[in-house]
């Protein structure tokens, strides 16, 4: 049988373990690749811009489809507020694309981005 002082270090490393390996996950999802999730966001804002609304709407769906991949992954480090807002935020992204509403693209788009660098970081700020 272990002691105390084993079964802590031994369930301190699976901890550690699960930490590191929901970090690396995370990191693959949405910082690696290019464009990573984040250069995504900016290209929806810019092809609104440029009034080119097709591949905004495209990008919309990229996003859409890296988080809806990524759900499991942020739910599980950090369901929240943020969390919610993320989800909020993108669905009014989708929609102001298609309705070619560029002042909503813009303020979605900061915002999702805003939420994003929260969601993602080591230690979240409240919003």
């Amino acid at each position: 049988m272990l002691k105390q002082k084993s079964l802590t270090v031994v369930l301190s490393a699976i901890l550690l373990f699960l930490l590191c390996g929901l970090f690396a996950w995370q990191y693959r999802l949405f910082q690696s690749g290019n464009p990573n999730f984040e250069d995504r966001l900016r290209k929806v804002e810019s092809y609104a811009v440029q009034g080119n609304w097709s591949e905004a709407q495209q990008e919309v769906e990229s996003v859409l489809h890296t988080r809806k991949k990524g759900h499991t992954l942020i739910a599980i480090k950090y369901a929240d507020t943020s969390f919610t807002l993320m989800n909020v935020t993108l669905d009014v992204l989708k929609a102001a694309t298609e309705e070619k509403d560029l002042r909503t693209v813009r303020y979605s788009t900061k915002e999702a981005l805003v939420l994003f660098d929260n969601i993602t970081s080591l230690s979240p700020k409240s919003p």
